[in-house]
């Protein structure tokens, strides 16, 4: 059979050779033009609707990629030739090896991009710089030393404020699972620590029809 494109003896798919095949169908489209959605504070990176703290480029560039039906990427490689992905605007070669559920051997495919960075604030940081908080960790009754080696615990990205008192201090954490790690780990130290851990919940409002509490967590150092 005969390839109704180019007429050569060979037929790959759709009536087609494989070479005249390749020149009408993509496997892969790969923009000219990337860009990206990085938080101006702390460079995490926007993919869909989720920011994304710790992320490589040729994740970032996969995702900004469209696969035919059928297709994967096995490999690819990202060289940079102008500039950093830290810069609002720089150039990558990409080398990107395709494999397609039709052919056996994968498609190869190079080709110079673009990209650009565009900047706004993620949810994390326009939280942390409006004061906002989940929970708050109450730590009373320790000397200021084990005070401050408990704080350390936290980890400061979670930390809206901290407001310090005479008899400890207390810590807003912006993200309400984080504290309950961070309570659930530092049990394990009572022993060491000497301290009982309590809580409490105030009512916050509303998210989508369902209350909303915020847990205040007492560490009390036992005298």
């Amino acid at each position: 059979m005969f390839c109704v494109v180019c007429g050569k003896n060979e037929i790959f798919i759709d009536s087609q050779c494989k070479e005249c095949y390749f020149k009408s169908h993509t496997v892969v489209q790969i923009p000219d033009k990337i860009a990206v959605m990085r938080c101006k504070f702390c460079n995490a990176v926007l993919i869909g609707k989720e920011w994304h703290d710790c992320i490589s480029l040729d994740k970032i560039i996969i995702s900004n990629l469209k696969l035919d039906k059928g297709s994967k990427i096995e490999s690819i490689s990202v060289k940079m030739i102008h500039g950093n992905e830290y810069q609002a605007l720089y150039k990558v070669t990409l080398g990107i090896q395709v494999s397609t559920d039709f052919d056996h051997e994968n498609v190869v495919i190079d080709k110079e991009v673009i990209v650009k960075n565009n900047y706004s604030v993620c949810v994390k940081c326009s939280r942390l710089r409006g004061g906002y908080y989940e929970d708050i960790v109450q730590i009373r009754n320790f000397d200021e030393l084990i005070t401050k080696e408990l704080v350390s615990m936290i980890n400061p990205e979670q930390i809206s404020k901290e407001i310090y008192l005479k008899n400890g201090v207390d810590v807003y954490i912006i993200d309400k699972h984080f504290t309950k790690r961070f309570i659930s780990n530092i049990s394990r130290l009572k022993s060491k620590y000497k301290f009982e851990v309590t809580t409490s919940r105030k009512l916050y409002g509303k998210k989508d029809g369902v209350d909303v509490y915020r847990t205040t967590y007492l560490l009390r150092h036992l005298v």
